[in-house]
């Protein structure tokens, strides 16, 4: 996804808000997720949207951030507060930067939230 952004926005900041689905696959899969976040200039991950899981001991969101640090990331942040994302991302967006939400969660609403703001 963030390979077919680039390629159709070659001249964009890429914005992404990740929002991982379930503490049994970030938990699994934060190495992966990080890897793949490196394709984006800025980087957000929030709290795990836990779906049907309860949660698990130790496993966060911020696991996705470390992995990606660890990865080589140097432009990306955990932010635990759901309440706090869109006026994050929107202090750091500019005119002409291109934002992506990507989960399987409810990140489709500050999608919409968003979008929504840039009509009015």
């Amino acid at each position: 996804t963030l390979r077919a952004a680039r390629q159709a926005f070659p001249q964009a900041k890429l914005h992404t808000i990740f929002q991982p689905h379930l503490f049994s696959r970030t938990r699994d899969l934060a190495a992966e997720f990080g890897r793949a976040l490196l394709g984006a200039d800025f980087a957000m991950v929030t709290e795990i949207y836990a779906s049907r899981e309860s949660a698990l001991a130790g496993v966060s969101g911020d696991l996705v951030v470390e992995a990606a640090k660890a990865s080589g990331h140097r432009n990306v942040e955990y932010c635990s507060d759901w309440n706090r994302v869109r006026e994050l991302v929107e202090e750091r967006v500019e005119v002409g930067d291109l934002v992506l939400t990507l989960g399987a969660g409810d990140i489709y609403l500050l999608a919409q939230e968003l979008v929504e703001e840039g009509e009015s």
